[in-house]
């Protein structure tokens, strides 16, 4: 099995059958939910170092939301001057994405209905000059981010692409800045798109470093302090005997 299709919590129960070393899971000083947290804590790490050295990020690191509902808002939320569209956002907002170099963490973002063309990308700062854009560029849906309360906006002109006003749910694949986020996310359907049962981005690669690095350090420290706590209260337990 492909580590991209490990769910979260079976990663962890293996990392937490390493650290126990044949003891029951129910014996162990560590709880799976401590584990998971560490999984997922180290995962940002290794993540954020290979943006930094600018390696290739593994498609299997990609979070996919297979469903986001979109809902209007008013144009004065989406640009200070009228360019003479409809504007949408994402209901709730999404993770924060990774910067890359020169880009950043969105993969796709895509409309539900088949029947609507593909969305088409702006920055921000094109928004304002869009009512002056060639016609043949306004039968698009665009999108765009616009600030930290990471809302995906969109906008249509309804001459030239009335299908928008059927937009109501998309799609979007990313690479979250912070994992933690990302599985807090809801689908239409207000369930959570991650699970402990569904699959964990992860690849076979960073798997054996976050599994090294917390038996080598976390969890080392956690079990050498259980094991000099257990030997201090044989200690005491003598002396009182002894006495």
């Amino acid at each position: 099995m492909e580590y991209s299709q490990i769910p979260l919590k079976a990663l962890a129960y293996e990392l937490l059958d390493m650290y126990n070393a044949g003891r029951t899971t129910k014996d162990s000083t560590i709880s799976l939910d401590i584990v998971k947290e560490l999984i997922i804590t180290k995962l940002n790490k290794y993540i954020r170092q290979q943006v930094a050295k600018g390696y290739p990020i593994s498609e299997s690191l990609i979070i996919q939301f297979p469903c986001v509902d979109v809902i209007p808002v008013d144009s004065a939320e989406c640009c200070s001057v009228d360019i003479g569209c409809k504007f949408l956002r994402t209901k709730n907002p999404i993770p924060q994405v990774m910067d890359f170099e020169t880009s950043d963490g969105f993969v796709a973002v895509r409309p539900l209905n088949p029947e609507l063309k593909h969305f088409q990308r702006i920055t921000r700062n094109r928004v304002p000059f869009e009512k002056k854009a060639p016609p043949f560029t306004k039968q698009f849906i665009k999108w765009y981010t616009k600030d930290s309360r990471n809302y995906v906006y969109f906008f249509y002109d309804p001459t030239y692409c009335p299908e928008g006003a059927y937009l109501e749910k998309i799609s979007i694949e990313l690479i979250p800045e912070d994992y933690h986020t990302a599985l807090k996310q809801t689908d239409c359907s207000g369930n959570l798109c991650i699970t402990d049962d569904t699959p964990f981005p992860m690849t076979k690669i960073l798997w054996e470093l976050i599994k090294n690095d917390i038996l080598a350090n976390e969890m080392r420290i956690i079990k050498t302090t259980t094991e000099d706590d257990s030997n201090n209260n044989a200690n005491d337990n003598q002396m009182r005997t002894s006495k």
